[in-house]
């Protein structure tokens, strides 16, 4: 998420300078004008910026949010009462920020003799409000993002220095113009790229990541679990579940004459993962708190596959301990057991020996789509069947 803002920021940084030069030559020629007509013209761009704010921060939460086939949104995809709670705050209240509380900052500081502060949406509700919502209306059916974001941060800049020029009371000297656009600059990026990047990006990229657990916990984890052999009566371990995403539809394919162990060192993940155990009421699922240690209380050959999906890397485990692991997961696997083995963090280690060491064969890797962190990407998948014969 971090590299698409930074990347969204670098493509719309020259928009948000062009509107700072054109703003400070809109300044030298209306910085004459009265009060009265600095306020006018305050409020014919202030109720266009926000409108077209309102229609690209809308436009970005549903671009990002919606599943999508092809470039098109499916129907029914997007709620347009949340989409509205964001259009609509993600606009007015950041265009107030941008708008009228930071040109207000810029007065104080240059200590200007008619400094107030014009809130537009009580102000003029009337106006702004309206316009806010026929922003969102249009993102709903036809979502843009990049004329509109550039036609916007110039109406910002304008606002801003219409705001300014109200307060200004008379001529403004050379060095104030040029602190005016540098302080524009930023203080229009910033809140403008919020209102239609950051916020709306924000809350679609964590709805986004909260709907692939719930797709990955209801179908979409037990179609990759299968594909891999367990089923109906299989005992799975599964090493440092965390939160649960590979146990619960473990549990469901396992079935009552299975059993799932779900096993990690964190005490609070694993309480959270018991009330979900308890909501989704699975009674096939041991939870097994190691407290860091590998030594587990399972019996010898009962396990038929053990899960080490982003676990068995060197920010986890050092070399001996690994080694000593291995061993636990060799005494607690049947003589068909197998490792499922997803090494993430592990590319410059040569795991495939080590496990083969430690009493496994390997037996290939397969390109598979699963979850990481919320997320879902494609990673390999490595087999290790348990070659130690039981005594």
């Amino acid at each position: 998420m971090v590299k698409q803002i930074l990347r969204e920021l670098r493509v719309h940084a020259p928009f948000t300078f062009a509107g700072a030069l054109m703003g400070i030559a809109v300044m030298m020629i209306f910085q004459g004008a009265s009060k009265d007509l600095s306020y006018k013209m305050f409020y014919l761009f202030h109720p266009m910026h926000v409108f077209l704010s309102a229609l690209v921060t809308a436009s970005v939460f549903r671009l990002h949010k919606c599943k999508r086939i092809n470039g098109k949104c499916l129907r029914g995809g997007c709620n347009f009462w949340l989409l509205f709670l964001i259009g609509y705050l993600g606009s007015v209240g950041i265009a107030t920020i941008s708008d009228s509380l930071v040109p207000y900052l810029g007065e104080f500081l240059l200590d200007m003799p008619e400094r107030s502060i014009h809130i537009g949406f009580i102000e003029k509700w009337w106006l702004v409000n309206p316009l806010a919502f026929a922003g969102i209306a249009i993102a709903y059916f036809k979502p843009g993002t990049r004329f509109p974001h550039m036609g916007h941060v110039l109406l910002s800049t304008w606002a801003s220095l219409f705001h300014i020029l109200m307060a200004a009371g008379s001529r403004i000297s050379l060095l104030s113009y040029l602190v005016i656009m540098v302080f524009l600059f930023f203080a229009v990026l910033i809140p403008c790229c919020v209102s239609d990047i950051v916020f709306p990006m924000f809350f679609a990229l964590r709805i986004k990541r909260e709907k692939n657990m719930l797709d990955w916990i209801k179908i979409d984890g037990e179609i990759f679990l299968a594909s891999l052999g367990i089923g109906k009566g299989s005992v799975v371990l599964d090493f440092g579940c965390g939160g649960g995403n590979y146990v619960m539809p473990a549990a469901r394919l396992a079935g009552k004459k299975g059993k799932v162990y779900a096993v990690d060192r964190n005490t609070n993940v694993l309480g959270r993962l018991k009330e979900r155990i308890a909501l989704e009421k699975l009674r096939n699922i041991e939870i097994i708190d190691t407290g860091g240690d590998v030594k587990l209380p399972i019996a010898e050959g009962s396990v038929d596959f053990v899960l080490l999906l982003d676990v068995l890397h060197s920010n986890y485990f050092e070399v001996e301990s690994r080694k000593n692991l291995l061993g636990e997961i060799c005494r607690v696997l049947n003589k068909n057991g197998l490792i499922i083995l997803f090494p993430k963090h592990m590319e410059n280690e040569n795991f495939i020996e080590e496990i083969v060491k430690s009493g496994f064969i390997y037996k290939g890797k397969y390109l598979k789509t699963l979850l990481h962190d919320k997320n879902y990407e494609e990673g390999n998948i490595y087999i290790f069947q348990r070659a130690v014969s039981q005594e």
